[in-house]
């Protein structure tokens, strides 16, 4: 349990170093906000693994270039659209067709699509596949980031494409400070188990350096 909780909790604060740098950027030079997604694998929560969901969500974020600007002509003929022919709302290429066509109002866009690896094979194949495809048709500067574990089947989707990548390896003297240094804190504070046994602090701080993980990857058009 401490070794999930840790490594989730070191996870989270690099994609919150990354997130906010963006933040800043999109403040600085004007540009709209990103455009953000946590996929999840709760069966509570199916639509946040569904390839039409997750793109469409981020699609509802694009229609507006600013806070508070009304819903983009294509988003709201979409919509229309959808409502007369359909009753299950647009289909994959269409909503491929819209984020292409939202994506020319803005001058620079982020895209961060966080934890990826909580979508099954076949979603991860068809949310990356739909990206490259957007990214091949647009012509704006478009950043996509994306989160997830070191899985074998999105690093090959990866290997032939423009990117940047971050792992636990390039990484790892930084990570095992931050563990060093929580752990202790916790040990301190008699959070775990109620004591701060030596050998315990080891083992839990071991488990944690082993089970550090993760890739940020930094794609861009």
């Amino acid at each position: 349990m401490e070794a999930v909780i840790g490594r989730h909790q070191w996870l989270t604060i690099r994609r919150s170093i990354v997130i906010e740098a963006i933040l800043a950027e999109c403040r600085t030079k004007g540009l709209p906000r990103p455009c953000y997604f946590y996929c999840s694998r709760s069966a509570a929560e199916s639509a946040r693994s569904d390839p039409i969901q997750i793109l469409g969500c981020l699609a509802r974020q694009l229609s507006c270039v600013q806070d508070h600007d009304n819903l983009s002509n294509d988003s709201v003929d979409l919509y229309k659209h959808g409502k007369e022919h359909s009753s299950s709302g647009p289909s994959l290429k269409q909503t491929i067709q819209l984020i292409i066509k939202l994506l020319v109002h803005r001058s620079k866009s982020y895209i961060i699509l966080d934890a990826l690896d909580e979508c099954n094979l076949e979603s991860r194949r068809i949310l990356l596949d739909s990206f490259r495809e957007i990214f091949q048709q647009t012509s704006s500067e478009t950043r996509l980031f994306i989160s997830s574990r070191d899985d074998q089947d999105i690093k090959v989707e990866l290997t032939a494409e423009p990117a940047v990548e971050v792992n636990a390896t390039q990484n790892s003297p930084d990570i095992y400070m931050f563990i060093d240094d929580e752990v202790s804190k916790a040990a301190r504070r008699a959070i775990l188990l109620g004591k701060a046994d030596p050998d315990l602090i080891k083992s839990i701080k071991d488990i944690l350096k082993r089970s550090a993980g993760g890739m940020y990857v930094l794609l861009g058009h």
